[in-house]
Parts: structure tokens; sequence; C-alpha cells
């Protein structure tokens, strides 16, 4: 309860069926341990995890503070979201994301919400119902600001490509920093493929720089 949003707390849900409380993957050919929190917290120290991405990132992360903590409150773990400039903007409905940190292992989990995976800019920041350049070719802000700091960088986007979204976040498609006019990408497939393209790419040319980092999507 203490990391689940409402919707996803299935506990929270009236159903009395909890069988899969007890479902656990099982990869081909590959004995996996049980997963504990301690031994996880010992494998990751002095690391940071970072997902970026939209509510399947979300839902990783918290499921993963749940598994560490058992779903328990915990004296050991620390709010740290202000180094990664995760607070809640005034009239926010909640913050970009999360930034949690067990001090006895100095291990971070955080999430940033990146719906699209672009960089997403505002073309009028006078005006509060203003379009937005969403750049398919530019990783987001965060990403370029607190790479450096990431061990393992767990990336997903999808849900959020389609036009009816693109049309409320009031997106427009920007490429080499201008609208974009190829109709290949024009096309949601396309754009999504581009962008996914675009971002895998700028992280494999990171990753020389930041030998400690592991990337996945």
């Amino acid at each position: 309860k203490q990391w689940l949003s409402g919707m996803w707390a299935c506990c929270l849900t009236q159903r009395t069926d909890f069988a899969y409380e007890k479902l656990r993957w099982q990869p081909k050919n590959c004995e996996m341990e049980e997963f504990t929190g301690s031994k996880f917290l010992r494998r990751m120290r002095d690391k940071t995890l970072a997902f970026v991405g939209d509510s399947l990132g979300r839902q990783q992360f918290q499921s993963l503070m749940c598994m560490i903590t058992g779903g328990k409150e915990s004296s050991d773990v620390v709010d740290v979201g202000r180094e990664y400039a995760l607070v809640k903007a005034r009239g926010a409905v909640r913050p970009d994301g999360w930034a949690y940190r067990f001090p006895s292992t100095n291990t971070t989990i955080l999430y940033y919400w990146s719906a699209s995976l672009c960089d997403l800019e505002p073309l009028d920041i006078t005006n509060p119902a203003t379009d937005y350049a969403m750049h398919l070719d530019r990783p987001p802000a965060f990403l370029r600001r607190f790479l450096h700091k990431f061990n393992v960088l767990v990336l997903n986007t999808g849900h959020h490509w389609n036009r009816g979204k693109l049309k409320a976040n009031r997106w427009i498609m920007h490429v080499g920093g201008i609208p974009n006019t190829n109709r290949k990408i024009a096309d949601i497939g396309g754009a999504k493929n581009f962008t996914i393209y675009s971002i895998v790419n700028w992280v494999n040319l990171q990753l020389p720089k930041y030998p400690g980092l592991k990337a996945f999507y």
C-alpha cells in the first residue's frame, strides 16, 4: 500500500483470490534464485537504478520498492527526489517522478515520467495552454542532465503513441529542431520507431563515457 498507486494495488480491489501473489517468472534454461530485498541492496551497493518511461516503468519502480521493503514502512528509506529535481510543481497532481535511497547500502531507486522518451519543450512559456515541441530525435532533458549518476537505466514507451494522446497533450512532432515534414515519420508508428532508434542510439553513444552504466529497453 505504501508504494503502489491505488489503481494497481490488487489488495485494495476487494478481490478474494490472492493466488497470483505466488506467481514467479521462471527464465528458460536458467535457475533464478529467489529475490530477497537485502541481497538485492547488497548487490546494488553505491549504485543507482533509474526507470524512465510511462506507467509501465512506474509500475516496475513501485513493484521493486514493494519487493525490497516487503511493502512495509521502513526507516531505511530516504526521499532524495530533490537531488533529481523531482518535486511537485505548483498546481501539479504529482511530481515528475520519485527517488528513494537506502542509506545502509547507498542504493538509489528512482522513476522519471517520460511517456514518449522525447524531449518536450513548451512553444510559448507565457501561455499555460501552449503546444509543446515533441523532439523525436532528442532524449528527455532529465536523461541528459542525470545520466552520469546512473548505473542501471531501464527505458520504456508505447501506450501514449496514438493521435488521441498527442492531441490531448498538445504535442507537435519536431525533428532537427523544427516541425517534422517527413511523411514517414509523421505516421504514429514511424514516429515511435524513429524515437526509439534515436534514444537507443544516443544511449549507446554515452556508454563509452560511463563504463559502469548498463541500459535496457
